[in-house]
């Protein structure tokens, strides 16, 4: 007689089974209720998967208003994506994902997206998949520091050289990191002084925005003639990155008089000697260069010694921003990045051809 096989029920999970997402999915129960329970996102929503009362999948979709010629549209974020091994063939994934697309289409999400080194599984559940288009730079910033034992340490390569292979191998990004940082030291008189020749010029350099809409104001006079999707900067999203991360994000907001003309977004880790660039915009290259001088006057104080940043070169914006920045980075790797996304509400088959039109950061990517 054939065993019978126990059927899978799929729901969205309330905040009272955090618990059992926690059992399968161990991340902590801060965690599970600060990205699909918290009122800072509202419209996030987790799929979860039972079979016989146990938790055996889970998918979940968290709420990020972008902007879009000038308006807000919201889109979710796929994210906590894990199916049990002893489920794996039946379409669990497949499953989840339904369950939760169903639900942010009523409430007319325009798509969702994500970044997965899983590609296959999400295409097979109709996402499109990029490769390859991000670039990442190292632009040394005090390379005095290089020569201290703290540096040595913090860089992980007193641990040796060996060690640090074994990490690039196995696609570590925070030891690709730090050891870029190592490289860029090493080859990084000539980009020094082209850095330290860098002024502030005219304008005035603050530590936040003085409102974030002049942020959004920015990337819509930058990219409007592209139509570019940018991330809405709501004070709601840098809070709630802010308990995500649980490190310093330093701001340089450079403005003209009443207009915001470049702006940066830098997240410093304790301990770590690579500050990383995760949001930036600016009207000109000489505003970025400007607002560059005034982010390494700030970053004096911290243990950083080179900066990290990821742009798009698909996006015409960010590649004006990548050949501004190139003679300052002694050390670029090209052709890296793997993101998705699915159509929901918004069908304009255009947006999915590439990723043109979109105005990736790190700080889409950041938790």
């Amino acid at each position: 007689m054939a065993t019978s096989v126990p059927p899978v029920v799929y729901r969205l999970a309330t905040e009272d089974e955090i618990a059992d997402a926690e059992a399968f999915n161990p991340i902590g129960e801060q965690t599970w209720r600060g990205e699909f329970f918290s009122p800072l996102k509202p419209g996030s929503v987790l799929a979860i998967a039972r079979s016989e009362s146990q938790v055996v999948g889970t998918e979940g979709y968290i709420s990020y208003p972008l902007m879009a010629d000038g308006c807000s549209i919201m889109t979710h974020r796929s994210e906590r994506t894990l199916v049990s091994p002893t489920m794996r063939g039946r379409g669990v994934f497949n499953a989840l994902i339904e369950s939760c697309s169903a639900t942010v289409r009523e409430e007319k999400s325009a798509f969702c997206w994500g970044s997965t080194t899983a590609l296959k599984p999400f295409q097979n559940a109709g996402f499109h998949a990029y490769t390859g288009y991000r670039t990442y730079l190292m632009i040394p910033l005090f390379p005095s520091r290089m020569f201290s034992l703290s540096f040595w340490r913090k860089t992980g390569m007193s641990a040796g050289l060996g060690a640090i292979l074994r990490r690039l191998r196995q696609r570590e990004l925070p030891a690709v990191k730090e050891a870029l940082g190592v490289a860029t030291l090493a080859m990084s008189f000539r980009a020094v002084l082209r850095l330290g020749g860098l002024r502030l010029g005219v304008l005035s350099h603050e530590s936040a925005p003085r409102a974030h809409a002049d942020i959004d104001d920015l990337h819509q006079r930058v990219t409007a003639a592209d139509s570019a999707v940018s991330l809405q900067h709501s004070p709601e999203l840098f809070a709630w990155i802010q308990e995500r991360v649980g490190h310093e994000l330093v701001m340089i907001c450079s403005y003209n008089e009443d207009v915001l003309c470049a702006y940066l977004c830098v997240l410093v880790k304790a301990g770590s000697n690579v500050a990383e660039l995760v949001d930036f915009c600016a009207a000109s290259p000489s505003n970025l260069l400007a607002a560059l001088a005034a982010l390494r006057d700030r970053l004096r104080s911290t243990g950083a010694s080179s900066l990290f940043v990821a742009v798009n070169t698909q996006n015409r914006q960010q590649a004006e921003v990548l050949s501004t920045l190139e003679p300052y980075a002694p050390v670029r790797i090209r052709d890296v990045g793997r993101f998705v996304v699915r159509p929901e509400a918004l069908e304009d088959k255009s947006m999915y051809h590439d990723l043109r039109r979109w105005y990736l950061t790190d700080l889409w990517l950041l938790m």
